[in-house]
This record gives C-alpha cells, sequence and structure tokens, in this order.
C-alpha cells in the first residue's frame, strides 16, 4: 500500500520538494531533459527514482485551480545559475513547446528518505511553455499553458528561425529522425565539437547545419526571423 495517506495526515508530515523536468525533446527529437529543484538552505540536489535534480532557484507561480473551472496559467522564472537552462532557451526557440513537469513530494521518499518511494507524489502537473516573458542575466522566465489549452488554439508559430528537422538521437545506436545527418563527427547543443554520441544534439541553428554539412544545407528554417 502507499505511504501518502498516513504520512499526509500525520502532523509533522515533512518538508514539501518541488521537482520540475524541462523536457525539450517535443521541440527536438534527442534535445535533453533538464532536472531542477528550488535551492534552499538546506537543500543542494536531490535523487529520485535515481534521476539527480540539481538545486537551482525557480519560482512557480499559478499553479493553484480557481473555482471557476478555468485552467491554470503558471509562470516558471529559473536564476541563470550555470547556464541550466537560459543557453537552451536561446537554441530552441524560446523553449516554446517543450514541457515543463512540476512534481511535488515529501523529503522523506526521495532517494535516501526514511521511506524512499520514487512512484509517491503529492501532485504531478504539466505544462507547456507558451511564451517566454522576460531574460536578463540574472533570471529567464517563462508563461506556461495546459496542454489542453494548447490543442484549442491556432498554432503558434507557422515560420520559425530554427531549423524544423527532428534530429537523430542516441540509444546503443543512432536513431534516425527527419534530418539525413549520419556523419560520425559529433557537436552538443552549443556547436561545441568532440562530444560523446549520447551528448550529440543539434542547436537548430545555421552554425550548427554548416558543422554538418559543409556543401548543401538541408536546413528547414527562416534565420531572417532569429
Amino acid at each position: 500500500m502507499s505511504p501518502i495517506p498516513s504520512q499526509l495526515l500525520a502532523d509533522a508530515p515533512g518538508d514539501l520538494v518541488e521537482l520540475f523536468d524541462i523536457d525539450m525533446t517535443p521541440i527536438s527529437a534527442g534535445a535533453p531533459v533538464i532536472f531542477i529543484t528550488p535551492a534552499t538552505e538546506n537543500l543542494a540536489e536531490v535523487v529520485r527514482g535515481g534521476q539527480t535534480y540539481t538545486a537551482c532557484p525557480v519560482a512557480a507561480e499559478g499553479y493553484e485551480r480557481g473555482g471557476t473551472g478555468a485552467l491554470p496559467s503558471p509562470s516558471l522564472t529559473v536564476a541563470n545559475v550555470a547556464g541550466l537552462v537560459a543557453p537552451f532557451a536561446d537554441g530552441a526557440q524560446d523553449l516554446i513547446g517543450a514541457l515543463v513537469t512540476r512534481i511535488v513530494v515529501l523529503g522523506a521518499w526521495l532517494d535516501g528518505g526514511t521511506a524512499a518511494d520514487a512512484t509517491a507524489a503529492i501532485s504531478t502537473d504539466t505544462y507547456v511553455v507558451a511564451q517566454k516573458q522576460a531574460q536578463d542575466k540574472n533570471m529567464i522566465s517563462f508563461l506556461l499553458r495546459s496542454p489542453l489549452e494548447v490543442r484549442r488554439q491556432v498554432p503558434y508559430r507557422k515560420a520559425v528561425a530554427r531549423c524544423s528537422h527532428t534530429y537523430r538521437r542516441w540509444d546503443a545506436g543512432f536513431i534516425a529522425g527527419t534530418c539525413p545527418y549520419v556523419g560520425g563527427a559529433n557537436f552538443d547543443y552549443f556547436d561545441a565539437s568532440g562530444v560523446s554520441n549520447a551528448n550529440d544534439f543539434c542547436s537548430r541553428r545555421l552554425s550548427g547545419c554548416r558543422l554538418r554539412f559543409p556543401d548543401s544545407l538541408p536546413f528547414q528554417g527562416f534565420p531572417s526571423l532569429g
């Protein structure tokens, strides 16, 4: 039986911990997933089900549901600590279309906790990045929408600056996307060379395309819009 009922009904259930998964694969196949947790005085990185969440100043607002039945439109603000999120936004159309999953758990359920359970969660909410609200040297902020609401809207962008090809991904071997690249040279999301197969991600910029195709570019984007 799940430990959730007894622990939540206790007089002192323990500290609540927020976990955020920022999944960029809907933007580009093989793109990374970022795992972060709000940094506090007593909380560094945490591990849940073997997955490490890096501690970083994070503010999430607007997840509460009102009584009108309207879907929440939360915001997510992440500090520019160690370039965890902002550099990816610069190379992936402001992360529009990425999935943000917020998981709220008790600290005791994390790996190494007194009641470790990777399946236990108080709430799990997934939203889509709809807009980059603000960005400076200190932070980056996004507006999120429910996937149901996004499906009802007209497509947010018909022409994009970044390439629309899906890039190959590594899973004990390369799995092809729509991009025709089959070369042996690997480059990461920031166009750095010499990375492992597992870290071979395309920046989806012209610079990344030119590294892989010095002659004829299969680039499917509109750089002038960037």
